[in-house]
Protein backbone atom coordinates (compact mmCIF):
# COMPACT_ATOMS: atom_id res chain seq x y z
CA UNK A 1 0.00 0.00 0.00
CA UNK A 2 1.55 3.70 -1.13
CA UNK A 3 1.90 6.16 1.09
CA UNK A 4 -0.32 9.14 0.85
CA UNK A 5 0.50 12.33 -0.53
CA UNK A 6 2.08 15.34 1.75
CA UNK A 7 1.52 18.91 2.17
CA UNK A 8 4.65 21.02 1.86
CA UNK A 9 4.72 22.05 5.45
CA UNK A 10 4.41 17.78 6.32
CA UNK A 11 7.42 17.78 3.87
CA UNK A 12 9.16 20.18 5.71
CA UNK A 13 9.08 18.69 8.29
CA UNK A 14 10.58 15.62 7.61
CA UNK A 15 13.29 17.32 5.61
CA UNK A 16 13.99 19.01 9.61
CA UNK A 17 13.57 15.63 11.54
CA UNK A 18 16.12 14.07 8.60
CA UNK A 19 18.63 16.76 8.74
CA UNK A 20 18.82 18.18 12.30
CA UNK A 21 18.03 14.72 14.46
CA UNK A 22 18.99 11.93 12.00
CA UNK A 23 15.44 10.24 11.72
CA UNK A 24 15.96 7.40 9.31
CA UNK A 25 12.53 6.69 9.37
CA UNK A 26 11.69 9.78 8.44
CA UNK A 27 14.20 10.01 5.65
CA UNK A 28 12.83 7.24 4.28
CA UNK A 29 9.32 8.95 3.92
CA UNK A 30 11.29 11.69 2.49
CA UNK A 31 12.59 9.86 -0.22
CA UNK A 32 8.84 8.45 -0.73
CA UNK A 33 7.69 11.77 -0.87
CA UNK A 34 9.90 13.34 -3.68
CA UNK A 35 9.41 10.81 -5.67
CA UNK A 36 5.93 11.11 -5.48
CA UNK A 37 6.34 14.12 -6.79
CA UNK A 38 8.30 13.84 -9.53
CA UNK A 39 5.63 10.99 -11.07
CA UNK A 40 3.56 14.49 -10.22
CA UNK A 41 6.18 16.62 -12.57
CA UNK A 42 5.56 13.61 -14.93
CA UNK A 43 9.24 12.19 -15.13
CA UNK A 44 8.32 9.01 -16.97
CA UNK A 45 10.81 6.77 -16.37
CA UNK A 46 11.19 5.19 -12.87
CA UNK A 47 15.12 4.67 -12.99
CA UNK A 48 15.32 8.57 -13.67
CA UNK A 49 12.71 9.71 -10.94
CA UNK A 50 14.69 7.43 -8.76
CA UNK A 51 18.14 9.51 -9.43
CA UNK A 52 16.48 12.59 -9.72
CA UNK A 53 14.82 11.78 -6.47
CA UNK A 54 18.42 11.29 -4.58
CA UNK A 55 19.39 14.60 -6.35
CA UNK A 56 16.75 16.42 -4.81
CA UNK A 57 17.10 14.79 -1.51
CA UNK A 58 20.96 15.63 -1.19
CA UNK A 59 20.15 18.87 -1.70
CA UNK A 60 17.28 19.36 0.71
CA UNK A 61 19.67 17.70 3.62
CA UNK A 62 23.13 19.14 2.33
CA UNK A 63 24.62 15.92 1.88
CA UNK A 64 27.03 15.42 -0.87
CA UNK A 65 26.19 13.91 -4.17
CA UNK A 66 29.15 11.37 -4.78
CA UNK A 67 30.28 12.88 -8.19
CA UNK A 68 31.56 15.82 -5.23
CA UNK A 69 33.04 13.72 -2.63
CA UNK A 70 36.49 14.28 -4.46
CA UNK A 71 35.98 17.93 -5.02
CA UNK A 72 35.44 18.22 -1.21
CA UNK A 73 37.68 15.53 0.03
CA UNK A 74 40.44 18.15 -1.86
CA UNK A 75 39.32 21.26 0.07
CA UNK A 76 38.99 19.37 3.47
CA UNK A 77 42.79 18.36 2.56
CA UNK A 78 43.66 22.16 1.91
CA UNK A 79 41.41 24.23 4.53
CA UNK A 80 40.15 23.83 8.02
CA UNK A 81 41.44 23.17 11.70
CA UNK A 82 42.47 19.68 11.00
CA UNK A 83 44.11 20.52 7.62
CA UNK A 84 45.81 23.57 9.29
CA UNK A 85 47.44 21.20 11.94
CA UNK A 86 48.41 18.65 9.54
CA UNK A 87 50.55 21.33 7.14
CA UNK A 88 51.92 22.60 10.27
CA UNK A 89 53.23 19.40 11.65
CA UNK A 90 54.33 18.02 7.83
CA UNK A 91 56.16 21.53 7.41
CA UNK A 92 58.01 21.10 10.70
CA UNK A 93 58.54 17.13 9.97
CA UNK A 94 60.09 18.06 6.70
CA UNK A 95 62.26 20.37 8.05
CA UNK A 96 63.62 18.37 10.77
CA UNK A 97 64.19 15.38 7.88
CA UNK A 98 66.37 18.30 6.03
CA UNK A 99 68.55 19.00 8.99
CA UNK A 100 68.89 14.67 9.94
CA UNK A 101 69.29 14.15 6.46
CA UNK A 102 72.59 16.74 6.60
CA UNK A 103 74.27 15.27 9.16
CA UNK A 104 75.07 12.30 7.57
CA UNK A 105 74.90 8.56 7.25
CA UNK A 106 74.89 7.97 11.42
CA UNK A 107 71.48 9.30 11.51
CA UNK A 108 69.56 6.68 9.32
CA UNK A 109 67.45 6.01 11.86
CA UNK A 110 66.22 9.21 12.62
CA UNK A 111 65.54 9.70 8.75
CA UNK A 112 63.68 6.44 9.24
CA UNK A 113 61.53 7.50 12.00
CA UNK A 114 60.78 10.85 10.12
CA UNK A 115 59.74 9.62 7.09
CA UNK A 116 57.28 7.22 8.14
CA UNK A 117 55.58 10.12 10.38
CA UNK A 118 55.40 11.94 7.47
CA UNK A 119 53.70 9.31 5.91
CA UNK A 120 51.37 8.51 8.78
CA UNK A 121 50.72 12.41 8.65
CA UNK A 122 49.47 12.58 5.42
CA UNK A 123 47.60 8.82 5.20
CA UNK A 124 45.79 10.69 8.67
CA UNK A 125 44.42 13.75 6.89
CA UNK A 126 43.94 11.48 3.68
CA UNK A 127 41.65 9.68 6.15
CA UNK A 128 39.82 12.64 7.61
CA UNK A 129 39.08 14.40 4.57
CA UNK A 130 37.78 11.12 2.66
CA UNK A 131 35.45 11.14 6.02
CA UNK A 132 34.47 14.39 5.83
CA UNK A 133 33.75 14.07 1.96
CA UNK A 134 31.10 11.29 2.69
CA UNK A 135 28.46 12.98 5.37
CA UNK A 136 28.90 16.83 4.50
CA UNK A 137 29.21 19.65 1.78
CA UNK A 138 30.10 22.42 5.01
CA UNK A 139 32.71 24.37 3.14
CA UNK A 140 36.05 23.54 5.37
CA UNK A 141 37.46 27.72 4.65
CA UNK A 142 34.75 28.99 6.14
CA UNK A 143 31.56 27.16 7.83
CA UNK A 144 33.46 28.05 11.23
CA UNK A 145 32.99 31.80 10.23
CA UNK A 146 29.68 32.23 9.32
CA UNK A 147 28.44 36.15 8.88
CA UNK A 148 31.98 37.33 8.93
CA UNK A 149 33.42 38.95 6.25
CA UNK A 150 36.19 36.25 5.32
CA UNK A 151 32.72 34.09 5.08
CA UNK A 152 30.87 36.77 2.99
CA UNK A 153 34.07 36.78 0.61
CA UNK A 154 34.86 33.06 0.53
CA UNK A 155 35.28 32.32 -3.47
CA UNK A 156 34.49 28.27 -2.91
CA UNK A 157 31.44 28.62 -1.90
CA UNK A 158 30.20 32.24 -2.55
CA UNK A 159 29.48 32.92 1.34
CA UNK A 160 26.99 29.94 2.01
CA UNK A 161 29.02 28.42 3.83
CA UNK A 162 28.23 24.69 1.06
CA UNK A 163 29.68 23.66 -1.50
CA UNK A 164 26.46 23.46 -3.43
CA UNK A 165 25.67 20.78 -5.94
CA UNK A 166 26.10 22.20 -9.36
CA UNK A 167 24.31 20.70 -12.87
CA UNK A 168 27.47 19.20 -13.72
CA UNK A 169 27.49 17.12 -10.54
CA UNK A 170 23.88 16.16 -11.61
CA UNK A 171 24.73 15.73 -14.77
CA UNK A 172 27.46 13.44 -13.92
CA UNK A 173 25.57 11.80 -11.62
CA UNK A 174 23.68 10.85 -14.24
CA UNK A 175 26.96 9.96 -16.14
CA UNK A 176 28.07 7.13 -13.61
CA UNK A 177 24.62 5.57 -13.90
CA UNK A 178 24.70 5.01 -17.66
CA UNK A 179 22.43 7.93 -18.56
CA UNK A 180 24.59 10.36 -20.18
CA UNK A 181 22.96 13.62 -22.06
CA UNK A 182 24.05 16.47 -23.41
CA UNK A 183 24.26 19.74 -20.84
CA UNK A 184 21.53 21.61 -22.76
CA UNK A 185 19.08 18.35 -22.81
CA UNK A 186 19.84 17.51 -19.15
CA UNK A 187 19.38 21.44 -18.57
CA UNK A 188 15.86 21.74 -19.78
CA UNK A 189 14.78 18.11 -19.36
CA UNK A 190 15.83 17.20 -15.58
CA UNK A 191 17.68 20.18 -14.12
CA UNK A 192 15.18 22.84 -14.27
CA UNK A 193 12.50 20.54 -12.65
CA UNK A 194 14.85 19.57 -10.19
CA UNK A 195 15.78 22.95 -8.91
CA UNK A 196 11.45 23.40 -9.31
CA UNK A 197 11.36 21.08 -6.80
CA UNK A 198 13.82 22.28 -4.57
CA UNK A 199 13.14 25.21 -4.25
CA UNK A 200 8.86 24.97 -3.16
CA UNK A 201 10.37 22.32 -0.50
CA UNK A 202 13.22 24.06 0.54
CA UNK A 203 12.99 25.25 4.00
CA UNK A 204 13.71 29.39 4.31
Amino acid sequence: MGLPSMSDEQIELLIVKSKYIGDNDAEFILHKMIYLRCCDALIENEKIRTIITIIIVSILLDQPLVTQRNHIKSLYKRFGTEANKSKANLAKMKQDLKTVELRGQGYCHLKTALVERIAAEEMALDSYAEEQSLKNNHCPRCVSTLGTEMSINCDICNGTGKIAVTMGDAKAFFNELDLPYTPCKFSSEYWSEILFIVSELQIK
